[in-house]
């Protein structure tokens, strides 16, 4: 399987709940990331090291190559692979073939589930690869909360209802009522990381100021301070109408 989503949708939440559930014994996930630069080299010491090899600087790639497949088959169900559009060298904006082959290798010769975690950009590095696009033919893409549908505005607003029940102060903060969440949509595009840093470093901000809730001047200056998603944005929270 392959995921995507764009930065800050989530992806590493949802890798880092999954692993914490489910790799019981200790080991059974392999849970690791493209590294960067990408090099054939690289990411099998990267593989070696999570596998827990204690000298991963093997004298070749084919030994470096066979003893992470020796220690996948030997202990590992599942390989989650993060960070997967790094496979594109980021100087010439091609994809590193010799990386992607050495993992198809590493799949074929296991034969256990993978699923890929990455950018959007992702679907690419599979859909140039026959073979990887076989095996990765059930993609799921995890979008930002959406503002033009009634089922994602509701699926926003429960968001923002729970993010305010879980907020250590006396009143409410009233994120999904309708003013305040369409100002936090227009802040955040929706994308689940910004929410969630935009609502956290406002309410710090109530509290050093003693407040009983967030308020709209907690999120102007907040918005201020991180630049979310555009730097060419109004603040949508110093504005009376949007």
């Amino acid at each position: 399987m392959l995921v995507t989503g764009p930065s800050g949708s989530g992806k590493t939440h949802f890798i880092n709940y999954y692993v914490q559930q489910h790799n019981k014994p200790q080991g059974v996930i392999l849970n690791t990331r493209v590294p960067l630069p990408a090099t054939v080299q690289s990411i099998a010491e990267k593989f070696l090291r999570e596998l827990g090899e204690p000298d991963p600087q093997f004298s070749s790639i084919r030994i470096s190559t066979d003893r992470v497949i020796e220690l996948i088959n030997l202990k590992v169900e599942l390989v989650i692979l993060d960070e997967f559009e790094g496979c594109v060298d980021p100087n010439r904006g091609r994809v590193v073939y010799e990386v992607v082959d050495w993992i198809r290798t590493i799949i074929n010769e296991t034969s256990l589930p993978f699923v890929l975690f990455g950018l959007n950009q992702s679907k690419n590095i599979i859909n140039s690869n026959e073979q990887l696009k076989r095996r990765f033919s059930i993609q799921h893409e995890l979008k930002p909360y959406s503002y033009d549908s009634a089922e994602g505005l509701n699926q926003f607003r429960e968001l923002l209802s729970e993010l305010d029940m879980r907020l250590p102060f006396i009143e409410s903060s009233l994120l999904a009522e309708e003013d305040v969440s369409k100002r936090i949509y227009y802040a955040t595009d929706g994308v689940a990381g910004p929410i969630l840093h935009l609502v956290r470093r406002a309410a710090v901000i109530a509290m050093n100021k003693d407040h009983d809730r967030i308020e709209r001047g907690d999120f102007a200056e907040t918005f201020d301070y991180m630049h979310l998603i555009n730097q060419s944005k109004l603040n949508p929270f110093l504005t009376e109408h949007l």
